[in-house]
């Protein structure tokens, strides 16, 4: 079975049906890349400015992902917006005497008035929380900007209707 011609429009390298149908979550069944193919061009057929876009928005994806893969090479994805701090805990307020590290013989332990804390964040908060959020929702401008947001329930295959 031969898919239909896509719409000079899209590109074929890289091939937006192929992102577009990983996006939509499909399988690479024929059924579901003419169904694709269908929606490409209906949306290239009558909005040819909705196909730019579209591209500019899967590129943007690439670049994020890229992004976080040379960062994971470089072994600085996990730090996203990773804060530190050393100092009195949070309340407390050091007196001279507190701060003092020695007075004759005697010797006080002033450690126990600190505290170091290290935290990611969490969620969305983060850098990586960002990243994620941003791909998630320009993945869902995309299915939604070609007609493919509700085609299937996201496993690849599409309800059969009897005529």
């Amino acid at each position: 079975m031969s898919l239909p011609t896509l719409d000079p429009l899209w590109r074929t390298s890289p091939d937006d049906r192929d992102i577009i149908r990983q996006y939509a979550r499909l399988s690479a069944s024929s059924a579901s890349l003419t169904v694709v193919t269908d929606q490409l061009n209906g949306v290239a057929k009558v909005s040819p400015s909705t196909v730019t876009r579209v591209q500019g928005m899967i590129d943007e994806i690439e670049t994020l992902e890229a992004d976080h893969a040379d960062a994971v090479s470089s072994g600085t994805a996990h730090l996203g917006n990773v804060t530190s701090y050393e100092g009195p805990a949070p309340g407390v307020k050091l007196s001279k005497a507190d701060r003092q590290r020695k007075l004759d013989v005697i010797e006080w332990d002033t450690d126990l008035l600190k505290i170091k804390t290290t935290s990611s964040g969490s969620g969305s908060s983060t850098a990586e929380g960002v990243r994620l959020a941003r791909v998630a929702e320009l993945k869902d401008r995309i299915l939604t900007a070609v007609g493919l947001d509700d085609a299937s329930g996201g496993d690849g295959t599409f309800p059969v209707y009897r005529s």
